[in-house]
């Protein structure tokens, strides 16, 4: 089963790869499917796998080091990452949705839509949605760009650079408790973006 689960892995993030290296040549619709299918067969696998998923994931990037996924935050892309303390679990925006308390505290991968449900400036409520589900995410860099007297920004991106489009979310899952603003709630706390496909 163990071999079975590894060989699952591989084909999955194979898929990713070649997903990434096409991605000027497929339809976005064709992109979500493949991500969707990539995402659930790496989610079923890392359960076979257990503490070994980190090793297989490791052997897979290896094996595929022809065309080594993207690391680190970039425009483009669809990465795979896992560092020496813990695995990067890939999931669906349902998985979090479904059983939130399972993922707290641990590093997650999902994609999905960013949407804001609040007003921007006043009380925004970020999300991150495959068009059924929906799960609160926080925002990770500023609302609105403060300007130089020259005119040049200090900041190269707000949030709203990150609106209605399709991301790649790496981050962990966090319980909030209940503010003034917001209800307790389960979120993730974002720690890279990646754009799906080109900007």
């Amino acid at each position: 089963m163990i071999s079975f689960a590894s060989s699952v892995l591989q084909l999955a993030l194979a898929l990713l790869m070649s997903v990434q290296a096409n991605t000027a040549t497929i339809s976005d619709t064709m992109r979500q499917q493949a991500i969707s299918i990539a995402t659930q067969a790496i989610s079923l696998a890392t359960q076979v796998l257990g503490t070994n998923t980190q090793n297989s994931m490791t052997s897979t990037q290896n094996s595929l080091s022809t065309n080594p996924p993207v690391s680190g935050a970039t425009s483009t892309g669809i990465p795979i990452s896992t560092n020496s303390t813990a695995v990067t679990l890939p999931v669906t925006v349902h998985d979090l949705v479904a059983n939130p308390s399972a993922y707290v505290s641990k590093k997650v991968q999902v994609s999905g839509k960013l949407i804001n449900k609040g007003n921007y400036f006043l009380n925004p409520a970020f999300f991150i949605t495959d068009d059924t589900d929906e799960f609160a995410v926080n925002a990770w860099v500023p609302l609105e760009i403060s300007t130089t007297p020259n005119g040049s920004p200090n900041l190269p991106v707000t949030m709203n650079s990150y609106l209605n489009e399709y991301l790649v979310l790496y981050g962990t899952v966090v319980f909030q408790p209940a503010t003034y603003y917001q209800p307790a709630s389960y979120r993730l706390q974002v720690t890279n973006a990646l754009f799906m496909g080109g900007v």
